[in-house]
Parts: C-alpha cells; structure tokens; sequence
C-alpha cells in the first residue's frame, strides 16, 4: 500500500511545480513571433496527458470524415494517430491573422497535418520548438522575405499558414501539393528537438546534394521550385512522398527510400495495402 501512496505524492509534487513554473498552461516570453511557451514535454503527454482521451471518438469520426490519411490506417494504428493530433494540438497555440484562435475544426486538421508527417517518429513528434501556428485567410504579405507567400516557416517557433490554401491541398490528396505537409516538414528540419536519426538525415542531404549538383537535373515529378535548393526539395518530396507515393519511388528510388527512412514510413505500401484490403 505504500507504494501507490508515495507515488501520488511524487505525481502531486511534480505538478505543483510544474503549474507554479508554468509548465503546465504555457509560459510566454517576449512579444511577437519570439512568443514561446515551455511544456513539460514527452512524460507529460504519455501520462498525464492522457486526459484529452475522453475526446478520442469525436476527434477519430472528424478525422476519418476529413482527412484522407486516417483512412489508410488500421484501426490501432488509427488509435494512435488521433492520440497524436490531439497531443499536437494540446501543444501549440493557433491565432488567425485578427490574433484570435481559429475554429476547433482548422485547430484540429493542421495538428492532423503534424501528425501525419511524424507518425513514424517517437519521442517529441509534436515538434515542441515551434509553438505557434498562425492562420491567415488567404496569400499574405511577410516584411521577414518582402513578399506575399502561402506558408512562411522559419527558425522562429511559428509556422504561418494560409488557410486557403492549405484545404486546398488536404482536400486533393493525390495532387502531390500539400501545403500543410510543405510547411511542417520545414519546421520538422528546423526544429533540432525533432528525435530523427541523424545518420538517416545525413543520408537524405548526401543524396539531395548529388541529386541537385547536376545542372541538368530535371524530373516528370518534382516541381521546378522544389529543384531550386536543398530545403525545398525536402518539402515537396515530402508532400509527393504522402500524396504521388508511388510515381516518386518509380521516377526516384533513391530520394523516396531515404525520406521513407527518414520518416519511419513507406507510404506505397501503406496504399498499396490500404487498396488490397478494400
């Protein structure tokens, strides 16, 4: 009996502190897209955070209804996904462009979006080194590059996304343009916190690199902006690698084995299974 009992004041402990330091709701600093919030991390969301399960059917049905990836997965493996945006979605702070939160609904899809793209990574999925998703209705104007952009994410904790154009992309997901993706794999190699291996990482830029240093590279896939620099291949491989799985591992083994190792996942087979069972 007295190991449970110590154990519920050791958890007690833990959260008094964590509550009085702000760990817990958020501790903010700064002003503008230096706004940071600290949380307690992995252990918070594994234990405690399980609270938000009382929220696993809804958000499961609203997954399964709007997003194309949740029906490709099995009904563990859907589980777990939903589990993983709602943690996502606990971890951030989304503001529109009046700087007030968006409908639950646009909360939930772009914490999907996060979701989707770390589904095969542990640890820290959530990408904690950036706290804050910005929504703007449409393309807008950033001073930070001089220019009206549909996603801007760069090393600041805070992705901006137009909303537009964002459901756009989830709402075609074979089209191989997926803003959501593009802009989360940014923040994904941004943020140094996010647990992938770094010998795999290694191998995606080595063979980036020798894929880009052939002046003559061209590709009936990868769009020409993804062809202008090593960051930007990334991106939209990711988003071909998720929506066009199959024509990038036709057209380029190399690139979709590494971003498949990179990920964890190998999304033509997830398909290629997904089409078998039905």
């Amino acid at each position: 009996m007295r190991l449970p009992v110590i154990r519920l004041v050791i958890i007690t402990f833990i959260l008094v502190v964590f509550r009085a330091t702000g760990g817990i709701y958020g501790k903010r600093s700064g002003a503008g897209p230096f706004l940071r919030r600290t949380f307690p991390g992995y252990w918070y969301y594994r234990s405690l955070g399980r609270r938000h399960l009382k929220s696993m059917p809804q958000a499961k049905a609203f997954l399964l209804k709007h997003f194309y990836f949740a029906g490709l997965l099995s009904p563990s493996e859907l589980d777990d996904f939903t589990y993983r945006t709602l943690t996502v979605r606990k971890s951030k702070l989304f503001i529109d462009h009046d700087g007030v939160a968006p409908e639950e609904e646009q909360c939930l899809l772009l914490s999907a979006s996060i979701a989707q793209l770390t589904f095969g990574l542990g640890p820290s999925y959530w990408l904690p080194g950036y706290t804050h998703i910005r929504v703007h209705p449409d393309i807008f104007y950033s001073r930070l590059v001089g220019a009206h952009v549909k996603g801007l994410t760069l090393g600041r904790s805070i992705v901006h996304i137009s909303w537009r154009h964002y459901i756009e992309g989830i709402s075609d997901p074979i089209s191989g343009i997926c803003l959501g993706l593009h802009e989360f794999a940014h923040a994904m190699v941004l943020d140094h916190s996010t647990p992938v291996e770094e010998g795999d990482l290694y191998l995606w830029k080595k063979i980036a690199t020798t894929f880009l240093q052939n002046k003559e590279v061209t590709s009936p896939i990868i769009r020409d902006y993804g062809l202008s620099n090593e960051n930007e291949l990334w991106a939209v491989c990711c988003e071909l690698f998720f929506e066009r799985p199959a024509e990038l591992k036709q057209h380029h083994p190399n690139i979709y084995s590494a971003t498949a190792r990179l990920l964890n996942q190998d999304m033509a087979k997830r398909i290629a299974h997904s089409r078998k069972a039905a």
